[in-house]
């Protein structure tokens, strides 16, 4: 729309850019009523001929698809009230469905309330497996890696409580997952563990409020963070509008909705040259998940040319995240660490990460470990380089950041779909169409399920498109130049 086109012609377009709105709106909308709606179907006990998983992968993908018809309108749009109070309750209307609706295919959340319990109780989750809670008379043989930790004896004090503990709620240290495992998680997203037990124990609605908090507060830092970083307000409807963050935030409760706060609080408090409280953001967002500890480079290099604030900023850092990580890498090495578990051996949804594995096959023992190393040394490699560059006012900080977690989230041996969620906060600095793709394709991954069943894994077709695709048109916008990944302002979606 220019400013000289006839009136009339105005207009007409304008009412075309609403009614579009309107109806991509409501699509959205309608498909995540259906989600929630199903949701009961997907009951644990429920048979899984009764759990329409394809239907439901393909209704988050359409979701998904409506979504980004919706971020294409709202680029046309004039900046009215309307149009922002409209988005600002449809994203509510989304999160409102989801809340009251059983978890779909996910179970991760058990874990959270059993290790908050654990928390609660004055236990270590790093060195107690929910395993422990169970009655000894109900345990099935123990693994030789678990049995040789000691787990086996059920006589130390900490297992007493540990088994009381399990004893208030027992269908929950029997239902999470690799109950044999320690905690992976760090003590910033212990904590909220833990809140979440103060709240109402063993309940997933108290969890459910803990991300909610979360989430909102993201969602008013990522407004406060894109306005000191010179963006417009509207660019955070990309993350409030997210049918992909909203279901995996508010369905499957996932815990990683707990790093946006922390990593937007780093760039702002950055942005205001406050090295300290941005080391102390950082390190609370590396206590949620150890990756953040890849933007260290980058914050570094925005307080380089004052070695005071530089000081500052790895001192706040380097105390706080050694007090959040200390003890769960203390625990590392113990057989049953999750943590060592997770590095070693998991592998679930991931896409140039056998790529990479099958080109080291011919020259390493090990191809996995191979391609393990491989995997985080690029990585590291890759924060390094975006860091290179001086950025003395951070204004490429953010779409640094993006860099790297999205080659994270390409090159690991996991490829959740919930993972995104690190990429979607940070997607409205630069907003590329490739990236927003992932709303649509990612919610693929849950065709898995029904394949599972028959011991088999996901096609590689289902995969490639998954990641493929977006990567793909991510690929197209670089090379021709509409969205170049380190220019601090971009207009894409921008008013």
């Amino acid at each position: 729309m220019t400013a000289f086109e006839p009136p009339i012609q105005r207009n007409v377009r304008a009412s075309e850019t609403f009614a579009g709105l309107w109806i991509a709106s409501i699509g959205l909308f309608a498909c995540m009523a259906v989600i929630a709606a199903a949701a009961p179907l997907f009951s644990p006990v429920s048979p899984w001929e009764t759990r329409l998983v394809v239907a439901f992968s393909v209704t988050l993908s359409m979701a998904g698809i409506f979504f980004l018809i919706v971020c294409a309108l709202l680029r046309r749009a004039t900046d009215s009230a309307g149009v922002w109070i409209g988005a600002l309750l449809l994203g509510v209307a989304l999160r409102a469905i989801m809340i009251p609706a059983p978890p779909i295919l996910e179970d991760d959340w058990r874990r959270y309330v059993w290790e908050g319990a654990v928390v609660a109780a004055g236990l270590s989750p790093y060195e107690i497996p929910p395993a422990a809670g169970l009655d000894p008379a109900s345990i099935p043989p123990l693994p030789p890696t678990v049995a040789a930790s000691g787990m086996n004896a059920f006589e130390d004090e900490r297992l007493m409580r540990a088994r009381a503990t399990g004893a208030e709620h027992p269908d929950y240290p029997e239902r999470v997952n690799n109950p044999y495992l320690t905690s992976i998680y760090p003590l910033t997203a212990q904590g909220a563990f833990m809140l979440a037990h103060w709240l109402k124990p063993f309940d997933l609605s108290a969890w459910r409020f803990i991300l909610g908090a979360a989430d909102l507060a993201t969602f008013l830092l990522l407004i406060r963070t894109l306005a000191a970083y010179g963006r417009s307000r509207r660019l955070s409807l990309l993350y409030w509008l997210n049918p992909l963050v909203v279901f995996e935030t508010y369905q499957a409760a996932h815990m990683d909705a707990l790093l946006g706060p922390f990593i937007l609080a780093a760039l702002l408090f950055a942005r205001q040259t406050k090295p300290g409280f941005a080391g102390l953001a950082l390190a609370g967002a590396a206590g949620v998940k150890l990756w953040p500890i890849l933007l260290v480079p980058m914050f570094a290099r925005r307080f380089m040319r004052k070695p005071a604030m530089l000081l500052v900023f790895a001192g706040a850092f380097g105390l706080a995240a050694t007090i959040l990580l200390a003890p769960m890498l203390a625990q590392s090495g113990d057989p049953s660490s999750g943590l060592a578990a997770y590095a070693a051996d998991w592998r679930t949804n991931a896409f140039m990460f056998p790529m990479i594995e099958s080109a080291l096959a011919s020259f390493a023992a090990d191809p996995s470990a191979a391609a393990r190393r491989f995997a985080a040394t690029a990585v590291a490699l890759i924060a390094v380089a975006v860091s290179a560059r001086p950025d003395d006012d951070s204004a490429r900080l953010p779409v640094r950041a993006l860099a790297v977690v999205t080659a994270l989230f390409l090159l690991s041996p996991t490829g959740y779909p919930w993972y995104a969620l690190w990429i979607f906060v940070l997607w409205p600095f630069a907003p590329f169409a490739g990236i927003g793709l992932f709303a649509a394709t990612l919610p693929l991954y849950h065709l898995r399920f029904p394949i599972e069943l028959t011991g088999g894994d996901p096609s590689p077709a289902i995969i490639a498109l998954e990641f493929g695709a977006p990567l793909a048109l991510l690929l197209i916008e670089l090379f021709q130049g509409k969205a170049p990944w380190f220019r601090a302002r971009h207009s894409t979606f921008a008013s």
